[in-house]
Formats: C-alpha cells, structure tokens, sequence
C-alpha cells in the first residue's frame, strides 16, 4: 500500500512495480475528494483511519518521507 495518492505516489508505485517483488493494495490518502477512485489500476482504501483499522492484514515494507 502506498502512502497517498498524488504525482509522487505514481513514480514510488513505478519503482515498486517494477521490482517485481511486491504485491501492491492500492492507496491511502486522507483527501475526500480521491476516496472510492483508482488511480493506475490500483484503488484507493480509505484514509489513515482505514489503515488503523486494518494494520493487522498489512506489512510494512518502506516508507518514503518527504
């Protein structure tokens, strides 16, 4: 899963893509306006809140900071 859904999000899903070695959700933003859509074939979960209530079914690999 990566971390929102803006132009950065579509160059780190690039790469992890790429790496073949991953198996990508989708995303989690906390914009309204970007819930319930997909962006490059990949949906978007929810928001930091759906995350919480999830963490248990998910694995960090990386995080990126910026």
């Amino acid at each position: 899963m990566i971390f929102g859904a803006g132009g950065h999000a579509k160059v780190v899903l690039s790469e992890i893509v790429n790496l073949k070695q991953y198996d990508i959700l989708g995303f989690v933003d906390d914009k309204i306006d970007v819930q319930g859509k997909s962006y490059w074939n990949y949906p978007v979960l929810g928001t930091l809140d759906w995350l919480k209530e999830n963490k248990a079914n998910c694995k960090v690999i990386s995080t990126v900071a910026l």
